[in-house]
């Protein structure tokens, strides 16, 4: 069976605590995907390097490209 990536499960996490009828908390989802708080709150601290990151990655590939 293939695992999961956390960052796609930080990903779900985030999702549904944003959603508007939520009652769930980081703890319980954490516990419940089976990853740490910790790796959930270092994931979504790190959203803006990604994107950065991302960016970087898309303008380097059109580099390569042409």
């Amino acid at each position: 069976m293939k695992k999961t990536p956390p960052n796609e499960i930080f990903q779900v996490i985030d999702e549904t605590l944003l959603s508007h009828d939520n009652k769930l908390s980081i703890s319980l989802l954490c516990n419940i995907a089976g990853v740490s708080r910790a790796g959930y709150y270092h994931w979504k601290n790190n959203e803006e390097i990604r994107y950065y990151k991302e960016i970087k990655d898309q303008e380097d590939f059109n580099i390569i490209l042409n």
